[in-house]
C-alpha cells in the first residue's frame, strides 16, 4: 500500500476552527478587562466592551503593518 493513500487531506472545518477560536478568545478576554476597567472608573461595563471592540481592530491594523 503507497504511504499516500495512508494520508487523509486536512480537514476544512478543523482549519476553520483553529483560525476563529483563538480571536474569540482574544475578543471575550480583552472585552471583560476592559469592562472591569470601567467599572473601576465608575461607568458602565458596556462602555469598556465597547472600547474593547474599537481597540482589537486598531490592533489588528498596526500589527499587519508593523
Amino acid at each position: 500500500m503507497p504511504l499516500l493513500a495512508l494520508v487523509t487531506a486536512p480537514d476544512p472545518n478543523l482549519a476553520l476552527v483553529l483560525k476563529v477560536l483563538p480571536a474569540l478568545v482574544v475578543i471575550l478576554i480583552t472585552s471583560a478587562i476592559c469592562g472591569r476597567l470601567a467599572l473601576m472608573v465608575m461607568q458602565p461595563r458596556v462602555l469598556g466592551e465597547m472600547v474593547a471592540g474599537v481597540l482589537l481592530p486598531a490592533a489588528r491594523c498596526c500589527r499587519r503593518s508593523g
